[in-house]
């Protein structure tokens, strides 16, 4: 199965997990351990929580779509975006999820969870891993090269930050509420 991503749905208590190898979302009840699979696209890497429409939505790296997985039913949208997508994060103030994309295409996407619809910003540092910040209400983009940014979630407007590091790849990112922060694995 090969898995590579995670997300907490505390609507039906269930941890959902990206299977790289077996195309497949598994939705594991915290309780209990039950396993429901659900098939996705090619090679699933990453998923989020969507509490807006209560789905999660999982990455697809070599089929270039995200897929919106109802949490209930396990009834599937795919939705098209710039190739080889690589992290997600979900923001409900614009009812929106975002997707960085692989080193080779440097595009992050916004898709509408409602209509699917997909702006694409130009990044030229390599996009990976994504976190919304719900106290400005920004995204924040690991780099592949050793620059973290905020993203304003309305218009696209970035803001760099070097991170002092040379040569890191900035695979992970997380918001931090207590302390304001946003902290950063280098791979």
């Amino acid at each position: 199965d090969y898995p590579v991503g995670v997300a907490f749905d505390n609507v039906t208590n269930s941890v959902w997990v990206a299977n790289y190898t077996s195309n497949t979302v598994s939705k594991v009840d915290i309780f209990t351990g039950d396993r429901i699979d659900y098939t996705v696209g090619i090679n699933p890497r990453a998923v989020v929580f969507d509490n807006v429409t209560n789905s999660v939505w999982v990455v697809n790296y070599a089929s270039n779509t995200i897929s919106k997985v109802n949490i209930f039913t396990g009834a599937r949208i795919n939705y098209t975006v710039a190739t080889k997508p690589f992290d997600i994060a979900f923001e409900g103030v614009t009812n929106s999820v975002w997707v960085t994309t692989d080193e080779t295409t440097n595009i992050f996407s916004k898709v509408n969870i409602f209509t699917g619809a997909r702006t694409d910003y130009f990044d030229r540092y390599s996009p990976r891993g994504i976190t919304f910040d719900n106290v400005t209400n920004s995204i924040w983009i690991g780099n592949y090269f050793p620059f973290i940014s905020k993203v304003n979630i309305y218009t696209g407007a970035r803001t760099d930050y070097a991170t002092g590091l040379s040569n890191e790849q900035l695979y992970g990112v997380v918001f931090d509420n207590v302390t304001n922060s946003v902290w950063a694995v280098s791979y």
